[in-house]
């Protein structure tokens, strides 16, 4: 049985998340003594599955402007002219791969969901430096604890940014390409046919 790719990823993104939460909760006195596991399970996973599905909008709202220019920059890498970007828009290169070829198809697909964990975990370095900077300084109440959770923090923030960006990319050129391939590989079984 193969489990679908959204659910492990949102599932992925709201566990990542309880390293920020779990301190939250904790804080709030939210945690309980005593956890029946049957119980847990059914209510955990829901709310990590919602969790992680908030993560990655948001993140992708947060990266929305990079992601545009990592794709212009790719279709000049690969001397895709602005009007045929129109071609490369919305599902349609998933669309024909699906019907067309399933494998390249499914690639892209295990591309995309590494690309929407990277991209999630942006938001998620984001959110626990935030979280472990205001925790780290009240519970030290020293500035050096404070710079030091900032420049951690921010150098995570930077690699896991750095890393969204260039999977993105290496998705965009194979999607194109993928695609050319395919379209190249169509027009030639036409010619065949006539």
């Amino acid at each position: 049985m193969q489990i679908p790719g959204l659910l492990i990823e949102y599932l992925i993104n709201g566990s990542v998340a309880l390293v920020w939460l779990f301190p939250l909760i904790a804080s709030a006195g939210l945690l309980p003594n005593k956890i029946d596991t049957p119980i847990a399970v059914v209510v955990v996973i829901p709310a990590l599955y919602v969790l992680g599905m908030v993560i990655d909008a948001a993140a992708n709202f947060i990266v929305k402007h990079h992601k545009e220019l990592i794709r212009k920059r790719i279709y000049k890498k690969l001397s895709v002219s602005e009007d045929q970007w129109q071609k490369f828009g919305g599902y349609r290169i998933e669309t024909k791969l699906i019907l067309h070829a399933p494998e390249l198809a499914r690639v892209g697909e295990k591309r995309s969901t590494r690309d929407r964990i990277a991209r999630s975990s942006i938001l998620n370095v984001m959110l626990a430096t935030i979280i472990f900077t205001v925790f780290g300084f009240i519970q030290k109440d020293s500035w050096l604890i404070l710079l030091l959770y900032l420049i951690g923090g921010a150098i995570l923030i930077f690699f896991c940014w750095a890393m969204w960006a260039r999977f993105q990319a290496a998705s965009f050129a194979y999607e194109i390409i993928a695609f050319q391939t395919l379209e190249a590989k169509l027009e030639q079984e036409n010619k065949n046919l006539n």
